[in-house]
């Protein structure tokens, strides 16, 4: 696991400098300690941040939160059949802020005043914690727009919780760094030996086979539901692309999560497995391009499939969530609205055999999940990209 250095600010001056992407989010998450444990306006230390929307929740925030501090919670019990951490062993809470921590009239936890109690061995007005084990406080609860500070739970049995202030010095890091991208679209003058025009996925190295596989299984856009246009001589599949979930140049990199997913480890052991039906969605080119650049992701993906003679019935689950970043980041997407399925047809053969597609076609749970985790470490985490996204 790849580790960056968290981010600390000096004053308000020096935010403001480098923090360029606050105007994207409207919830930032702080440390709720000093660096050296001394009260201090330096050395504000920032986690992350992200856009609300006015529909994420605490149970979507700690999500995020469990991912960009999963090395802080390494020796933490993590179940790897749901991916996530127990509620008791995920050891964090957060605490509201009454304004920016690095205003010196805002109280800090660290500041021991202002705020009811965050001394070491006393516990927090529950009236200021929003903690993901507690009942009283509903994790699918809005999170208001505002600055938190994140504190360490401490529970032990027949005793009540107890919060600390908390400072971290490292945050975890993409193993994806940069994802280069040609333009896309239809045919723009490369032509193969033969003359004929050649597809903008051809020229990026992508199977003519597996992209006729991909537009064949979703004939639509599975993120906006848009269906691909049928005429008489064929479906119009000009400005839908078909996007690999995990980029096919990376796929020799070894991931220490996959090694206990064979499957996984086979389909990326090269580009030419990864360029596989179960790496693919189709997508309208413009979405296309706000999904290679993790601009949101898609979370929680479970898929059932039910064969019925010629008939291939698809049922989703109404967790399969899209999730948006930052305010303008994938404007042409809808913040948590649901993957859509393929496109409802009777009798169709996949054209690679002649059988319906079946689960081993979907795209993979794994892989999915490995690119909204990506997206969380590239737009939630730390101060975020570090320069525009195109």
């Amino acid at each position: 696991m790849t580790m960056r250095p968290i981010p600390e600010f000096s004053d308000k001056a020096d935010h403001d400098a480098r923090y360029i992407n606050k105007d994207q989010r409207n919830i930032h998450v702080w440390c709720s300690a000093y660096p050296d444990g001394l009260p201090n306006i330096k050395g504000r230390r920032l986690i992350g941040g992200c856009f609300s929307f006015d529909v994420l929740t605490y149970r979507d925030l700690f999500e995020y939160l469990q991912v960009v501090l999963r090395s802080q919670t390494a020796m933490q019990k993590y179940d790897a059949k749901t991916e996530k951490f127990t509620p008791a062993s995920f050891p964090f809470a957060l605490l509201s802020s009454p304004g920016n921590p690095l205003d010196r009239k805002t109280p800090f936890p660290g500041n021991f005043e202002g705020l009811d109690a965050v001394f070491p061995n006393e516990k927090v007005t529950r009236g200021f914690i929003v903690d993901p084990t507690d009942s009283k406080v509903s994790s699918l609860e809005r999170v208001p727009a505002g600055h938190y500070y994140l504190l360490l739970r401490q529970s032990r049995p027949s005793q009540e919780t107890r919060y600390m202030p908390v400072v971290f010095d490292q945050l975890c890091e993409s193993v994806i760094k940069r994802r280069s991208r040609s333009n896309s679209g239809t045919a723009t003058g490369a032509t193969t030996a033969t003359g004929a025009a050649m597809a903008s996925d051809e020229k990026k190295g992508h199977s003519q086979r597996i992209r006729n596989d991909v537009r064949e299984r979703d004939r639509r856009c599975r993120i906006s539901g848009q269906d691909v246009p049928q005429r008489n001589r064929g479906y119009n599949y000009t400005g839908y692309e078909v996007a690999h979930i995990f980029p096919i140049a990376s796929a020799s990199l070894a991931f220490p999560q996959h090694r206990k997913h064979a499957a996984i480890l086979s389909l990326l052991k090269s580009k030419d497995s990864a360029d596989n039906i179960s790496n693919a969605l189709l997508m309208r080119s413009d979405i296309h391009a706000f999904f290679d650049d993790y601009q949101f992701g898609i979370n929680r993906w479970i898929i059932q499939v039910m064969l019925v003679i010629n008939q291939s019935l698809w049922k989703v689950d109404n967790d399969n969530q899209i999730y948006r970043f930052e305010e303008t980041g994938a404007k042409a997407v809808t913040m948590k609205s649901t993957l859509s399925p393929p496109a409802p047809r009777e009798g169709f053969l996949s054209p690679t055999g002649t059988t319906a597609f079946g689960s081993s076609d979907n795209p993979n749970p794994i892989l999915l999940k490995h690119h909204f985790e990506t997206g969380i470490l590239w737009h939630v985490s730390g101060m975020g990209v570090a320069k525009a996204s195109r």
